[in-house]
């Protein structure tokens, strides 16, 4: 599993637990699912969101 530091907290993150954000204009940065949401949430006018993190669910065999 690839580890990856959020541009946006600095967090050290699961690389499937990331997301490049951006455009071609301004370039792109690697953030966090967390720093993602609240990013959108704030373009969008979301002044009360609140991120939930779910903790991965373990299958027994």
């Amino acid at each position: 599993m690839s580890e990856i530091v959020c541009a946006g907290c600095g967090a050290v993150t699961a690389g499937y637990d990331t997301v490049n954000y951006g455009s071609i204009d301004v370039g792109y940065r690697v953030l966090c699912s967390r720093c993602f949401n609240s990013e959108v949430a704030t373009r969008v006018g979301l002044d009360k969101f609140e991120h939930v993190r779910l903790e991965p669910v373990k299958l027994s065999d």
